[in-house]
């Protein structure tokens, strides 16, 4: 971590000095008025950033109490979809068709047996990777959790930025950083090394950009589903946004962002689809089949009325109807749009894990800071 930490520490200060020897007068302007700020952001990404790696090191017998991951004392990687992700690297490097498993499964579309469920950008990341020479799973892991250490840092910078600058709100930028960086949620995901960081900086970078640039906007929420489409049911809100922006007065508007919205998930997808176009679709929709499962042992509601399949996504796609109408009159902002579609996939969905909470926590202080000021207007 201190090799990283001092790269990334020089490449800043001499970045910063860049800046201020260009423009000093607005530099030092600057400074005086938001300097305080960014020194308590930086000590408490510093505080985040050891906070995260000093939990590489921890042996698991030291947190996993009740043996959730421990298997005879032991934590055993090849179990966690981290270990996954590396074998699709390997399948690619192999010419084999990560998402072909599935027809394992023949006609059974409520199992997934470790299965390519996401659209395959983290697979060419992994393969990529794997052929510059991080073939060993251990050296593969070493090099990726630095990358999601960066993007873990990357969303709390960006929460404060957001609630700082853009709400003027200090304390509340603060808390959101502490809040984001030193929560459960989030310090069990760098435990278990899950790619979750990476997609949801990129969920909330997107609806940072909205008002601003809806292109880069776009790009970046489906470079978030690209990597992990946890954010799926965002979709039609996007389409939504998109027609209000453009109407019906410009179609060649509105059609140029809905291609920014689906031109990575499709290109990145679309050499499988050439591939094997059944096993592909199978795979990805798996998550829309499969049978009702939780880490807590709390079933959803789909579960107690014994719904399957399909139909068990109704009572959440319900819920999520509701949101999409509040959008489409405009009641609600990007932020606690977001919220809302992720507390009640949270709360609804037959699916449960761990990694599923940390794409609440960001949004809840964007949320409150967004819905007092939209009151306000």
């Amino acid at each position: 971590m201190i090799p990283w930490a001092a790269l990334i520490g020089v490449g800043s200060i001499q970045t910063a000095i860049y800046l201020f020897q260009r423009d000093s007068p607005g530099w030092k302007a600057y400074i005086k008025k938001h300097g305080v700020a960014f020194i308590l952001l930086i000590l408490i990404l510093l505080a985040g950033g050891f906070m995260h790696s000093y939990l590489w090191e921890l042996p698991t017998e030291q947190w996993d109490k009740y043996d959730s991951f421990n298997t005879d004392g032991k934590f055993i990687l090849e179990n966690q979809d981290i270990s996954v992700l590396f074998k699709e690297g390997i399948s690619l490097h192999e010419g084999k068709n990560p998402y072909a498993r599935v027809k394992l499964l023949e006609e059974d579309f409520q199992w997934n047996h470790k299965n390519a469920t996401y659209f395959p950008i983290f697979f060419y990341l992994t393969w990529l990777t794997q052929r510059l020479g991080l073939g060993d799973i251990f050296y593969w892991l070493v090099f990726w959790r630095v990358v999601f250490l960066v993007a873990n840092l990357g969303i709390a910078a960006l929460l404060f930025m957001v609630i700082y600058h853009r709400f003027d709100n200090r304390a509340l930028a603060i808390f959101a950083v502490l809040f984001w960086l030193f929560n459960r949620w989030t310090l069990h995901i760098t435990m278990i090394y899950h790619i979750e960081f990476i997609a949801i900086f990129f969920f909330l970078l997107s609806l940072s950009l909205w008002s601003k640039n809806q292109v880069l906007s776009l790009l970046s929420f489906g470079l978030s589903l690209g990597i992990k489409q946890i954010a799926i049911f965002m979709v039609p809100i996007y389409i939504i946004w998109i027609w209000q922006k453009t109407g019906t007065k410009n179609l060649k508007q509105f059609w140029i962002l809905i291609l920014a919205l689906g031109s990575i998930p499709l290109l990145s997808s679309l050499p499988f689809l050439i591939w094997d176009m059944e096993s592909f679709i199978r795979s990805v929709f798996l998550s829309a089949t499969r049978i009702a499962e939780s880490h807590f042992g709390i079933p959803a509601i789909d579960a107690l009325l014994e719904l399957s399949g399909l139909p068990a996504k109704l009572p959440m796609l319900g819920l999520m109807a509701l949101v999409y109408y509040a959008t489409w009159l405009k009641k609600i902002g990007p932020f606690v749009t977001g919220l809302l579609i992720m507390v009640v996939f949270v709360d609804f969905n037959s699916v449960l894990f761990r990694q599923y909470m940390a794409w609440v926590v960001p949004l809840v202080p964007l949320a409150v800071v967004e819905y007092k000021v939209f009151r306000s207007d």
